[in-house]
């Protein structure tokens, strides 16, 4: 099942970190400085935990925020 859902989630494969980003840029849960290598590294990751915005990205990272 993890398989299909990563697939339904990010069906054409695009980088997971970048997505991620993309999407809590969109939703403004960092600034436009925040990079995939943050993310990869952990860079405020203890202030984004278990907040609305971050768990929304990495549920849905391509469509979180769009509607």
């Amino acid at each position: 099942m993890a398989l299909r859902d990563a697939i339904d989630r990010n069906p054409q494969g695009f980088d997971e970190n970048q997505i991620v980003v993309a999407c809590l840029k969109r939703v403004k849960a960092v600034d436009g400085s925040y990079t995939p290598e943050d993310l990869s590294a952990g860079k405020s990751l203890s202030k984004l935990a278990n907040t609305k915005a971050f768990d929304g990205c990495i549920a849905d990272p391509l469509n979180y925020g769009t509607r």
